[in-house]
């Protein structure tokens, strides 16, 4: 008897389970998702995030660049943004945090003091590279909604143990035009991501990346718009290009500060310098 006992556990264990049935978002959650992931208002109307007196739109730096596209946390740069979920936010036994810090669980009312003051449940002050928010209460209301769902949002054909894929190819997707024009349009990525690369493997981020783009970019339509030789033009880019990252670098290695502070400023900075190049006209070339 307790033979076919057991024999009826491993055989109820070994049977795959039913797959779940995936609850759509609702569209409070919905509307949530797209701030935590791109910084987004339902309004439509640009949220500014502060990073101390630098005033930034929220696209910049939404929750999920540090956080994770779950929540769960993660060290970059030298800084540890913590565990998002509203799960772990309201643990009943609180939190400690880096540097010691500790504070009770988090209610929505705490939350929201978090998200627009700095301060956690306890009265602490945050670290400086946390961000905080000017945002309406609808949209916090959604972030919250959000949060409150982010540990079971999984994309479709993505379970706990499963991953299903699919795709229909074309006859022509694996045409060497085709290649061609594959290359052409992520050739502006990949001269961006290859060095960012060495970045993330050494720990350290990089956010003003996209603006020395738009600086190196302004400059060189600037230049070759007014006459100056395309050689020339190249050269004056790249040596721009050089100082800049020679600004992060020294404030970053010698100086000590967090690389994501860094560059924060500094995407500001060169976005400024590209405007001031550019004022209120278009190049064309």
């Amino acid at each position: 008897m307790i033979t076919r006992l057991i024999l009826v556990a491993l055989i109820a264990f070994a049977l795959p389970s039913a797959p779940q049935q995936r609850r759509e978002l609702t569209l409070q959650e919905k509307r949530g998702k797209a701030f935590y992931l791109r910084g987004e208002s339902a309004s439509g109307q640009e949220i500014t995030a502060m990073m101390g007196e630098v005033d930034v739109p929220a696209s910049t730096l939404p929750c999920a660049g540090c956080h994770g596209l779950r929540g769960e946390g993660r060290t970059e740069g030298g800084v540890t943004a913590g565990n998002m979920s509203w799960s772990h936010l309201t643990k009943p036994y609180g939190h400690t945090d880096e540097g010691g810090r500790k504070h009770q669980a988090f209610s929505e009312a705490t939350f929201v003091r978090t998200m627009t003051a700095g301060l956690d449940p306890a009265g602490n002050k945050l670290g400086v590279a946390m961000p905080t928010y000017r945002m309406s209460q609808e949209d916090m209301a959604n972030l919250i909604a959000y949060l409150k769902r982010i540990d079971t949002d999984n994309d479709p054909g993505v379970t706990d143990t499963s991953i299903v894929l699919g795709t229909v190819l074309s006859p022509f997707f694996l045409s060497a035009g085709n290649f061609a024009n594959l290359i052409a349009a992520l050739m502006e990525v990949a001269i961006m991501a290859l060095p960012m690369t060495l970045i993330i493997v050494a720990g350290e981020i990089d956010l003003s990346v996209e603006s020395m783009v738009g600086l190196s970019a302004s400059i060189l339509g600037v230049l070759f718009a007014a006459g100056v030789p395309l050689p020339l033009t190249l050269v004056i880019v790249l040596v721009v290009g050089a100082l800049g990252g020679l600004l992060n670098g020294v404030l970053v290695t010698r100086v000590g500060l967090p690389s994501l502070v860094v560059t924060l400023g500094t995407l500001a900075l060169f976005r400024g310098l590209a405007l001031v190049v550019l004022g209120s006209r278009g190049v064309s070339v």
